[in-house]
């Protein structure tokens, strides 16, 4: 058998491999964390707009918003 020693290009390119698909793979997570974290602003933005838009009862059921309303009223 006759093996071929490698040249150090070679070997220098079988050394980056694992950096490179390691960059590949940072780069990948990276997109998908500020994907990420897009949708996670744009979901707290949205909850904002319908806290403004329903108050601060909105988790209260409709009977005891009005009975809440009917005291403020009596005061």
């Amino acid at each position: 058998m006759n093996k071929k020693s490698k040249t150090a290009s070679e070997k220098l390119q079988d050394e980056l491999e694992p950096i490179k698909d390691f960059l590949e793979e940072a780069e990948k997570e990276k997109k998908e964390l500020e994907e990420s974290y897009k949708e996670s602003v744009r979901q707290t933005e949205e909850r904002k707009e319908k806290a403004r838009r329903t108050g601060p009862l909105d988790s209260f059921s409709d009977d005891l918003q009005n009975s809440i309303k009917e005291k403020r009223k009596n005061k």
